[in-house]
């Protein structure tokens, strides 16, 4: 495999198709770049590698099967943060400065939720 710096779409697609390597063994090392160069670029504030390897998953199932997965299938992308990573960071310094009032609580009770929705496919298109 060719590495991250120099890698192009079309080469994707045809290595992925080809079956050079999976779209899994890609997600890994697009992941593992990505949280080694974070502490220099701090380019990201939330990571989310269950999801990225469970659609992986799906594009080499599609492969495996003989099924056309898509133009950009198996391609890694990042996400800007949305204002629902912007809710639990400030959810985190809430907890932490004043962590035994009743606002503290509520938003203790709420963070289940708001890991959530950052997290779902659609909360970038909610906000």
């Amino acid at each position: 495999m060719k590495s991250l710096e120099t890698i192009t779409v079309d080469s994707i697609r045809e290595s992925l198709l080809g079956k050079e390597f999976s779209a899994v063994a890609l997600t890994k090392l697009a992941l593992l770049h990505a949280e080694t160069e974070n502490p220099k670029t701090n380019a990201y504030l939330t990571f989310c590698p269950d999801r990225a390897l469970a659609a992986a998953q799906e594009v080499d199932r599609k492969i495996a099967a003989g099924d056309d997965p898509g133009p950009l299938a198996g391609v890694p992308v990042a996400v800007k943060d949305n204002k629902w990573n912007d809710a639990i960071r400030i959810g985190d310094v809430i907890m932490r400065e004043f962590p035994n009032t009743r606002i503290a609580q509520e938003v203790r009770e709420k963070m289940d939720l708001l890991r959530k929705r950052a997290t779902e496919p659609t909360a970038a298109a909610a906000t």
